[in-house]
């Protein structure tokens, strides 16, 4: 069970950090872009488990659900971490938009 929650949140940091590598606009930095990408693989890949039936009489039945779940780690960490960022780098520049100037 341990050995694939890390699997999984290695898998999802992959997938945040390579995103945010070639989008820096949706960036939360080198320790968000872990922590989030590697959250969302976890979150993803348990998703998966519960919305997908496979036939597991299939003697590739394990195997199905490995990939499976390796891809949704890697897609949720993927998209959790683009949003987030993006959501976030969104209210920054907001923020820095909207103050007043002062003259010095």
């Amino acid at each position: 069970m341990f050995a694939n929650m890390f699997i999984h949140f290695v898998v999802g940091l992959i997938g945040g950090n390579a995103t945010c590598e070639s989008a820096p606009r949706f960036s939360l930095g080198p320790i968000g872009n872990t922590l989030v990408g590697g959250l969302g693989g976890i979150a993803g890949a348990e998703l998966f488990s519960m919305l997908v039936t496979i036939d597991m009489t299939l003697a590739s039945a394990d195997i199905q659900m490995m990939i499976g779940q390796i891809a949704a780690a890697g897609l949720c960490g993927t998209a959790l971490t683009c949003a987030i960022g993006y959501l976030r780098n969104s209210v920054w520049k907001h923020r820095q938009d909207s103050r007043p100037l002062h003259h010095i």
